[in-house]
């Protein structure tokens, strides 16, 4: 096959997957086997988690994916900073066996349960969780989940009346919960991120840059192998300076639709209320479709450049 970067008309036709979705394992709604079912019913031949911290999901994505004819490749969401900015990088086809990259999975795992216990704990003297015991939430959660807020809401809607639509007037509850619980992770340096990915043998690359696209020659230098050019959080402009830099270095194309659109969190939840355009472009309950083309998506799993 001769590999070629689509043109910006094919990439609004085509999106044959979505490699940015979050699922129960971190903080998305849906269950790797229900985003395979969504998936498919957006038309979609293959998709990718990118759960906070963890690729826990992927066994059972694989197996949904299979039974359904989708493609799937393993995938993650990192935090990073770089200078004064805090970067999401998303990481592709790593081996977690690689002991990095296992001792990043396990204290993150580690990390989130106490500080989510802390904020549940703070919440729970303050009469904000109903009659919900913290036994509840780990019951709920899928084993080995990054835990987080989502998990304690979803265990309120199962066991305590709470619907989606209450999430928007609950989650300031959360945020502001007083807790001395400390986590065990802080977010690492790029270089250090981008290596442990590398390290690994996955490719790293800079989820939704909004305003970050200037940092692209530098974080290429550090490792980074590729980019959404395609996502709700991101503008025209964003896109175009993407597109640029692939233009002219073997580098990686990818998008999908995060917490936006079908298989996100708030086509039922609604809007963000108050919602600055600047900061988040696409209002949150849009039916975005997101993704990358059937050759972006087979360049990447048959790493082409690496």
């Amino acid at each position: 096959m001769i590999w070629k970067k689509t043109t910006g008309k094919e990439r609004k036709m085509t999106k044959f997957a979505n490699i940015h979705l979050h699922s129960t394992y971190s903080d998305g709604i849906f269950t790797p086997e229900e985003l395979c079912d969504l998936a498919l019913t957006m038309g979609h031949g293959a998709l990718a988690l990118a759960d906070h911290q963890t690729d826990v999901g992927y066994a059972e994505l694989e197996l949904a994916a299979k039974k359904r004819g989708l493609e799937c490749i393993r995938g993650m969401e990192t935090t990073a900073r770089y200078e004064s900015y805090g970067l999401h990088i998303t990481a592709y086809d790593f081996d977690p066996t690689h002991p990095k990259m296992a001792e990043f999975l396990r204290i993150n795992e580690e990390s989130a349960h106490i500080v989510t216990k802390g904020k549940f704990d703070a919440m729970a003297a303050a009469g904000d969780v109903m009659s919900l015991r913290w036994q509840d939430v780990l019951d709920d959660a899928p084993p080995h989940a990054w835990l987080c807020n989502e998990h304690i809401f979803a265990s309120l809607i199962k066991r305590c009346g709470f619907t989606q639509k209450d999430y928007w007037s609950w989650i300031p509850k959360f945020r502001a919960a007083r807790s001395s619980a400390k986590p065990t992770f802080t977010d690492p340096t790029a270089d250090v991120m981008i290596g442990i990915i590398r390290d690994a043998g996955g490719v790293a690359c800079l989820a939704h840059p909004h305003g970050q696209t200037h940092l692209l020659p530098a974080l290429y230098q550090l490792g980074l192998f590729g980019a959404e050019y395609d996502h709700p959080d991101i503008t025209a402009d964003d896109t175009a300076e993407v597109l640029k830099f692939a233009a002219a270095h073997p580098f990686y194309l990818t998008g999908g639709t995060d917490h936006t659109g079908i298989p996100g969190d708030n086509m039922i939840r609604g809007d963000i209320p108050n919602r600055d355009p600047e900061e988040i472009p696409t209002p949150l309950d849009a039916d975005v479709r997101c993704g990358m083309t059937r050759e972006e998506f087979d360049a990447l799993k048959a790493r082409i450049y690496g």
